[in-house]
């Protein structure tokens, strides 16, 4: 009789015990749809009777059900024990779920550095699982956490993967609220009209009364408000829009921003009315300074608004402290995270280095085996090649000889017809020349030797590409003089170097004066100029270029 009441207890106590596993294994089924349920449900359980997974999951649902029932909770004994228990058991999913939402409760207690290389982690094990829900959940608590400790380009780069994440499932409401995230990171960092343009999608895309159709309109007014100041009363109508169709109610941060906006759109009796509510809160000094600040711009009261910007200075700078402190922690433990990553990866290098080492020896013992077994017919096949090759090395060399002494023979035929030629123009100018004053004062004689001049100057040329040829052959006849002189001489005019080339050309100044219109004193200045400003440089063709142009 005995033995049959020890059984009956011990029946009733394991069908208890799988009924309440059942309950907790049903909740899996509905949590995602109806989380006020569940809650209800697991708060309803006795979670004393648990042990095992079935007190682990019925934590780490609870801490779901918190979650999406926007209880924030800043304590982590429901995640912590979730999490021990799946990281040591699994599955790997439950486990990346379970860190999810300790990283979670770091963030609820403004711990951001340590909720940071949390949520790194939630979004690697996403990855890895495919899990895109979770990676977009982990990017977006991380962009908020980047945020809060003013690392804006961070928040951002997380937001844009939050917002991919989603977009890849896709789940429209968590791709709205990443949206929504993202415009708020470009309003951080002064991308006002990519913020703007975010905000008009998601006025388009949000189902009215919700809490992102509020938000989107509260910062979507401040954020038209910033990208077009000129629009102050469109961004108050977003505003009036916000509180009468949807009943938004801002935070103080928003509130000074709805009375900045009033300010510049002209009605300081509501911006007034904003002010004197902010003074009765202790939060955010700094946005109520700065608003106060406006308010006295606007009306005209330049001591107040002075008095008001040096409140606001003072306010920032227990702000700044702040913020530089906690970046120094979040930057400690990334620099920490990485140092043991890296270990890891020298370790795991170490060993390949290790195994490619023996294979590189047993490679180089097989290399010297076969060198040594055929090393006789190795030198003999050697020995012929390199001898086929110094004989058509001897070979190219002579036959590169012949070209170069072919082709500086052609160079040195060519500069002899240049030199003839320009000769021959030069001795035709420069008897005309004479001529030219000889009878400067003789009636039309000066006119007919000016025309005798350009007719032969037309010969050497004067336009655009007349000049390009000339240059060409200056640097035929003079080493590359013209060339080199462009080099180290840039940011020079056209007409600049057009006057060098007729001067290594060989034109004589009373030539350059009849073909260029340019008085001859003027010229014998400008060629004074050059040569001073060639012999005060350092280049590297100095000396030939005096000597070319001289």
């Amino acid at each position: 009789m005995k033995n049959l009441f020890t059984t009956l207890i011990i029946c009733i106590l394991v069908l208890s015990s799988c009924r309440t596993r059942n309950e907790v294994s049903q909740i899996w089924n509905y949590i995602q749809e109806r989380p006020d349920s569940a809650l209800v449900a697991l708060n309803a359980m006795d979670a004393s009777a648990f042990h095992g997974r079935t007190l682990a999951e019925y934590r780490l649902l609870k801490a779901m059900a918190l979650d999406k029932n926007y209880v924030n909770v800043a304590s982590d004994s429901l995640a912590m024990p979730a999490y021990q228990f799946f990281r040591k058991y699994g599955p790997k999913e439950k486990e990346m779920m379970s860190l999810y939402y300790l990283a979670l409760t770091r963030y609820y207690s403004h711990n951001d550095a340590d909720a940071v290389l949390l949520l790194e982690s939630v979004t690697e094990m996403a990855e890895e699982l495919g899990n895109k829900y979770y990676q977009g959940l982990g990017h977006i608590v991380k962009s908020y956490a980047f945020s809060r400790t003013y690392c804006i380009s961070e928040a951002v780069k997380s937001a844009e993967l939050g917002v991919a994440a989603f977009e890849a499932i896709p789940n429209p409401f968590q791709v709205q609220r990443a949206k929504l995230q993202l415009a708020d990171s470009y309003i951080s960092i002064k991308e006002f009209e990519k913020a703007f343009d975010v905000f008009q999608e998601l006025f388009n895309t949000c189902e009215a009364d919700t809490f992102t159709m509020r938000r989107s309109l509260l910062h979507g007014a401040y954020s038209m408000y910033l990208a077009h100041p000129e629009r102050a009363d469109s961004a108050m109508s977003l505003y009036v829009r916000a509180l009468k169709e949807y009943s938004a109610q801002m935070d103080v941060v928003e509130a000074a921003h709805y009375g900045e906006v009033a300010c510049m759109a002209g009605d300081t009796k509501q911006a007034n009315m904003i002010l004197k509510e902010l003074k009765m809160s202790p939060k955010y000094p700094e946005q109520r300074t700065f608003l106060e600040y406006q308010l006295y711009k606007k009306e005209n009261k330049p001591w107040e608004a002075l008095s008001a910007v040096e409140e606001f200075h003072n306010q920032l700078d227990s702000i700044w402290v702040s913020a530089l402190e906690q970046s120094l922690v979040k930057s400690q433990r990334t620099y920490q995270e990485q140092q043991r990553r890296a270990s890891e990866q020298a370790l795991y290098l170490t060993k390949w280095i290790g195994v490619v080492s023996v294979f590189c020896f047993m490679l180089a013992l097989l290399v010297v085996w076969l060198y040594f077994t055929r090393k006789q017919r190795i030198i003999s096949l050697e020995r012929d090649h390199l001898i086929g090759s110094v004989g058509e090395t001897a070979r190219l060399l002579l036959e590169s000889e012949q070209k170069n002494s072919d082709l500086e023979e052609s160079l040195h035929v060519a500069q002899k017809r240049y030199v003839a030629a320009y000769k021959k123009q030069f001795s035709k100018i420069s008897s005309i020349i004479e001529n030219y004053y000889k009878t400067s004062g003789m009636g039309n004689g000066r006119d007919i030797v000016y025309k005798q001049v350009m007719e032969i100057a037309s010969t050497i040329g004067n336009d655009q590409t007349r000049m390009s040829v000339l240059e060409r052959d200056v640097n035929a006849a003079l080493d590359n003089a013209m060339k080199w002189y462009r080099l180290e001489f840039p940011d020079k005019g056209a007409d600049h170097y057009k006057a060098v080339c007729l001067f290594m050309a060989g034109f004589t100044t009373p030539m350059i004066e009849v073909l260029t219109n340019i008085p001859k004193n003027t010229l014998y200045s400008k060629k004074s100029r050059i040569l001073e400003e060639i012999r005060n440089s350092d280049v590297e063709h100095k000396d030939s270029l005096l000597i070319a142009i001289k």
